[in-house]
């Protein structure tokens, strides 16, 4: 959903090398009107939609953890992991050593067809989101974590649900948020101990206040670095949601390819040598020759 590069993301692009610290943020969620078979263990009509915000190796992707909650969003009950050797097979075909900063990674289930790895971020092509994803199925490019409790599957809920990402893989005791880079959710009663710890961390928009029937999105509608909910019928999978968020997704990618901005301290330092070599050179002109 892109109508070109506005002033603010041109600034964005040009001032701000990198938005927001988390590495990997939820950008979206897709509420499908399936059920959870035996495998691949998530609806087969749902995603989660990720943006990565700095550079990120295959094993740093590969290190996290991510799942959802159950719909009273008061405990965890699924964990998945990237599969290593299916990220190393992207970068190593894209001819990177990480992914860029704007890149979407989706994860979804197997009813929205076979796994698009056919990621090729270049400076030419930042508006293209095709270039700029990859679409990973679960149960090949996802796997479940080695230590998940519960069901371990995926099954965003209408009434309530949240999707995280997390350093650690927090359901080891169902309720551990501490290692959350990001989560995105919903709720339509009353919030439970995830979603209160999810708000408290990432600020009130990350929790929508509402069901979310069976065909509809949650997405981001903010910038990397503040999130709001909202629900939507208009699937943007694999894309940037509009508005904010593709504004900041395009800042992302275009600094991949703009020269970074010397420190002040650096820069200062380049300005007095610059000051020195001029007044030598002045000197050796004004200075009478023998």
């Amino acid at each position: 959903m892109w109508k070109g590069l506005s002033f603010t993301a041109l600034w964005l692009s040009i001032g701000v090398t990198r938005l927001g610290a988390a590495g990997v943020v939820v950008n979206e969620y897709h509420n499908g009107s399936g059920t959870v078979t035996s495998s691949p263990s998530m609806v087969s009509d749902e995603f989660i939609e990720f943006a990565i915000t700095e550079r990120m190796s295959a094993a740093a992707l590969a290190a996290l953890s991510f799942g959802d909650s159950n719909q009273s969003t008061n405990t965890l009950q699924s964990s998945f992991q990237f599969d290593l050797n299916t990220l190393n097979s992207v970068l190593s075909s894209a001819g990177l050593s990480e992914f860029l900063p704007g890149t979407l990674i989706v994860v979804m289930g197997s009813g929205f067809g076979s796994q698009d790895l056919a990621y090729n971020p270049l400076a030419t092509n930042t508006l293209s989101d095709s270039a700029w994803n990859l679409q990973l199925v679960v149960g090949q490019g996802v796997v479940d974590h080695p230590t998940a409790p519960v069901n371990s599957d995926i099954n965003i809920s209408d009434s309530g649900d949240l999707v995280w990402i997390s350093t650690s893989n927090p359901v080891a005791n169902n309720h551990d948020t501490t290692g959350f880079l990001s989560a995105l959710g919903h709720t339509s009663g009353n919030p439970g101990h995830i979603a209160d710890d999810v708000v408290a961390m990432f600020g009130a928009g990350s929790m929508l206040q509402s069901a979310v029937a069976a065909g509809s999105n949650v997405a981001n509608a903010g910038d990397m670095t503040t999130v709001v909910a909202t629900s939507t019928t208009v699937s943007t999978l694999g894309a940037a949601n509009g508005g904010s968020n593709s504004d900041a997704i395009l800042a992302l990618r275009n600094s991949n390819f703009i020269p970074a901005i010397p420190e002040p301290s650096r820069a200062l330092l380049m300005v007095f040598g610059l000051a020195f070599v001029v007044l030598r050179r002045t000197r050796s002109t004004l200075e009478p020759q023998s």
